[in-house]
């Protein structure tokens, strides 16, 4: 009797393996999708448990079981399905959300500033990035054929071929995109830890000013360590509107000024100093369907806590909230498969040609 229990729990067990194994490797893009891959995996889980056991074998087992051998068996068998069951459960119950759908577009003008026809000029521009916890990128249409690359962070870039554009004539490129966003984010595990931990250019975690001045901010908790992080860049540091080239975070902590990319690189250093992985984005921060505009772009930090990404604004004075406005286009940091390089937000090559982003 007591091999028959030994044999029923180590099926059981395997059973139960499978099935985290299975729900693991979901995507859950969709719950239609979710479904699908749920019942074509009944098979394979079946298929294991009948392989290593025939309802004969257990007949004739139970069979020569008492009562109370009979209970504990049922019992045994009753707890393991319910743990089969809860994970089957969680993982129906923690699939992404992104239940607000937003509308996007934005265009630029390529214009060929010679009084010669420009055969051909290349133009690379940034796509919503793909999936953050807060948001997702269904679909990407363009006005001219594009090709899709995406980087190691998650970036997604559309290249271009703009061809026989005539003397002083122009070429509009227009790109629309349906998103779905979340205000809570959702959980995201995180790629590269060490990536998010390192100095960069503009992001001195190494210096020691960054170092004493992180180390003032540290809290027992990550997300308290963050807060004090954001609060201290976003009480500190006085914004003097638009600068066209970046300074980076030594030098919002030493002048205590800069516009919303030396805000976003303090709270980034430091909070990298404190070994809390942040990192920059650029995007834009609408309430609606919006028409993207060159002004209106911003950039804002993320750290990492608690399996997900979280949205921290000090120019804005935003910790954590109203997460679902931030379109995320641009996540900044190095990464050798960019073709757009150091640009925030676009690259273009050809002789004569002149691209801008429509207002």
């Amino acid at each position: 009797m007591r091999d028959v229990i030994v044999r029923i729990i180590t099926i059981l067990k395997t059973a139960a393996r499978q099935v985290v194994s299975f729900f693991s490797q979901l995507p859950w893009a969709d719950m239609r999708e979710a479904v699908v891959r749920i019942v074509t995996g009944i098979p394979t889980v079946a298929r294991a448990f009948f392989s290593k056991l025939t309802w004969k074998k257990a007949r004739e087992g139970i069979a020569r079981m008492d009562v109370a051998q009979r209970k504990r068996v049922f019992i045994i068998a009753g707890i393991c399905l319910v743990v089969i069951m809860g994970i089957f459960s969680r993982a129906l119950l923690t699939r992404p959300s992104y239940p607000i759908p937003r509308y996007i577009r934005y265009s630029y003008t390529a214009k060929n500033m010679t009084n010669r026809l420009v055969r051909e000029a290349h133009f690379w521009t940034y796509a919503p990035v793909k999936r953050t916890p807060t948001q997702k990128c269904v679909t990407i249409k363009a006005s001219h054929p594009y090709k899709l690359i995406t980087d190691a962070l998650g970036n997604q870039i559309l290249f271009f071929t703009l061809t026989d554009i005539p003397p002083y004539g122009t070429q509009i490129i227009s790109i629309e995109a349906n998103l779905k966003l979340a205000d809570k984010p959702n959980r995201l595990s995180i790629k590269g830890k060490k990536h998010y931990l390192k100095a960069e250019e503009y992001c001195e975690v190494d210096d020691p000013a960054i170092i004493q001045q992180a180390k003032q901010l540290r809290a027992s908790e990550t997300k308290k360590t963050a807060e004090n992080c954001f609060r201290w860049a976003a009480n500190t540091v006085q914004y003097t509107g638009y600068i066209e080239n970046p300074r980076g975070a030594l030098y919002a902590l030493k002048e205590k000024k800069g516009d919303c990319t030396e805000f976003m690189y303090l709270f980034v250093a430091l909070s990298r100093a404190n070994k809390i992985p942040a990192r920059g984005i650029g995007g834009y921060v609408v309430t609606d369907n919006a028409i993207l505009r060159p002004n209106a772009y911003h950039n804002w930090a993320e750290f990492y806590d608690d399996g997900t990404w979280r949205i921290a604004d000090p120019q804005r004075k935003v910790f954590m909230q109203n997460q679902s406005r931030y379109i995320a286009m641009h996540v900044i940091g190095e990464s050798s498969k960019n073709p757009i390089g150091k640009a925030y937000r676009f690259k273009y090559e050809g002789q004569g040609i002149k691209i801008r982003m429509n207002r």
